[in-house]
């Protein structure tokens, strides 16, 4: 299953909003993240369930740690 568009737009507003857009990592974090948004929308989940869970997964607090150390 792969995202549209217009997911992965609302997928790098979520991202921005929650501070993550350090360049060097983003894209890299925006692959992770529709990934895991991919495979809970192929256990059945929707697109809104499956992007929250995966935020919850890849929470803000470990993004930024990763986005700091890369600094």
């Amino acid at each position: 299953m792969n995202l549209t568009e217009i997911q992965i737009i609302i997928i790098e507003k979520k991202l921005k909003e929650n501070g993550l857009s350090y360049a060097p990592l983003y894209e890299e974090l925006l692959d992770h993240v529709c990934c895991l948004v991919e495979l809970e929308i192929a256990k059945g989940r929707d697109f809104e369930e499956s992007m929250d869970l995966a935020f919850q997964t890849m929470n803000t607090a470990t993004l930024t740690k990763c986005q700091q150390q890369t600094k």
